[in-house]
């Protein structure tokens, strides 16, 4: 069971570790996905900061709740990852979806501030697109991988 969302046209998809990232036509720009887990698991902040570098500073620049197109509730969050060095700042954009007994997040992330400009409103509108996947990754059945009827 996973997030999906609609990837902005003209970004390219890739499969990372917990499905598919867009990934912007500059290439400075990624938009990653997390599966659906129960919503007593559920950390979004947690899931948002993942694989930050260790010993950044987090500063979340913006919060505010927000709705998908399907009227799903979330959560945009503005965070930025600072190092030890000026050149060691990332820019994520994440939204928080609760859907039902599940929580997911998406997250684009950036080290470029002008990519991460030019794509925000193109990733916020990826943000409200996003609907559950509720059937699992893989087969339940036989009759999902093959089918008796005469073509």
């Amino acid at each position: 069971m996973r997030l999906a969302l609609d990837w902005p046209m003209s970004w390219t998809t890739r499969i990372g570790t917990d499905g598919p990232v867009g990934v912007s036509p500059c290439g400075k720009v990624e938009l990653s996905t997390s599966p659906l887990v129960a919503r007593a698991e559920f950390t979004p902040l947690a899931a948002i900061e993942r694989d930050a570098p260790p010993g950044a500073t987090r500063t979340y620049l913006q919060v505010f709740p927000h709705a998908t197109r399907d009227g799903w509730p979330m959560k945009v969050v503005a965070l930025q990852l600072a190092g030890s060095k000026p050149t060691h700042v990332e820019l994520r954009l994440g939204a928080a979806y609760e859907i039902v007994y599940y929580g997911a997040v998406a997250v684009a992330r950036s080290r470029d501030l002008d990519a991460y400009e030019q794509w925000r409103s193109e990733i916020l509108a990826a943000f409200t697109s996003a609907r559950p996947l509720l059937q699992p990754d893989e087969p339940v059945t036989i009759a999902e991988l093959w089918s008796m009827d005469d073509a």
